[in-house]
């Protein structure tokens, strides 16, 4: 009898801790597209800024062919109106970059590095701050980030 109601209390506290993340209605999904506009074949990868520290958000899974689009979203707790200025408040972010390269940056998704991928195969980077997401719509609008 007691042993059960020990299991019972460790199992409340875990779905009461975890609910967050069983509850679909508390997260949010913010839609990108990357766009390939040149005539090469082009990786890409996230990297996001805050105080003096840089971190590995995204390594793109798979190369984008010349005059391609891959699509794809990031996974947060939900946020209130524009998910993209959320995420830079909830995430605690300053500077949101993509790096554009000919191969995947030799980084680890999640590992924080003291200076942005830099190099012969980093073909361009580009720098977002949260005032560049205000005017977006989260319902409707998907944010772009084409090469070149």
């Amino acid at each position: 009898m007691k042993n059960t109601f020990i299991i019972t209390i460790i199992v409340a506290f875990f779905l009461v801790s975890c609910e967050k993340f069983f509850d679909p209605e508390k997260r949010s999904y913010i839609h990108y597209q990357v766009i390939n506009s040149s005539h090469r074949i082009i990786e890409y990868s996230f990297f996001t800024y805050n105080h003096g520290e840089i971190a590995c958000l995204r390594i793109g899974g798979s190369p984008i062919s010349p005059s391609d689009t891959l699509h794809g979203g990031l996974d947060f707790f939900k946020g209130r109106n524009n998910y993209w200025t959320d995420y830079f408040e909830i995430s605690k972010i300053d500077t949101f970059y993509v790096v554009i390269s000919t191969v995947p940056i030799e980084a680890k998704e999640g590992q924080k590095y003291d200076a942005l991928p830099n190099g012969a195969n980093v073909l361009k980077t580009y720098k977002y701050t949260k005032e560049n997401f205000y005017d977006m719509n989260p319902t409707t609008d998907i944010v772009t980030f084409e090469y070149p």
